[in-house]
This record gives C-alpha cells, sequence and structure tokens, in this order.
C-alpha cells in the first residue's frame, strides 16, 4: 500500500502527524470475534486526537463507521476494498483492522 492510495481514498494530503486506520465496521466485531477489537480502538484513538491537535486521525471502511467529531471517517466501496487486507464473510469483504 502507497501514502498516494492512501491520499487519494481521503482526498488529502497526509503528513508526518497522520494516523491511517483501517475499520472492520461498527458493530462487525459482535458478529465476526476475529474482527473485534476496532471500535475499542477508535475510542482510544478518539482520545489521543481530542488530546493532541497536532494528530490526525483518518479512519477507512467498507462498512458503517461511528459518528465523530475527531476523526475524519471515509467509507470506500468493496471494489476499493480489495487494495488493503480483507476477511470475507457470508460473501461480504470486511478491512482488516490495521494501522500504517
Amino acid at each position: 500500500m502507497t501514502i498516494k492510495l492512501l491520499e487519494d481514498i481521503l482526498n488529502t494530503k497526509l503528513s508526518n502527524t497522520s494516523i491511517v486506520f483501517l475499520f472492520a465496521g461498527l458493530g462487525v466485531g459482535k458478529t465476526y470475534n476475529e474482527l473485534s477489537g476496532c471500535t475499542l480502538q477508535t475510542h482510544e484513538f478518539d482520545i489521543l486526537a481530542k488530546n493532541n491537535t497536532n494528530i490526525d486521525f483518518y479512519g477507512i471502511s467498507s462498512q458503517k463507521t461511528p459518528s465523530n467529531n475527531n476523526i475524519i471517517y471515509k467509507t470506500i466501496s468493496e471494489e476499493q476494498s480489495k487494495n488493503f487486507n480483507c476477511i470475507e464473510k457470508d460473501n461480504i469483504l470486511y478491512l482488516k483492522r490495521a494501522v500504517s
């Protein structure tokens, strides 16, 4: 994965203080245990974002994302999801949690 790909998807220029993370989707971990932990991770990022205005947080998901004023979320198509590590469950691609 390249920074250019992430910048194109997010439609922004990333900096050294940008954190981009992949998010399986709101509530997905309750259905698929191997995809759990993302909501906890975003909560931790939200705390960091509130307390450190020098860091920009971007979450990328192909599913429903939380409403949040401190983290910028981008919902992508299943076709765009193929650029990332995914797991297929019940014929739906979910992004595997990762931080870049």
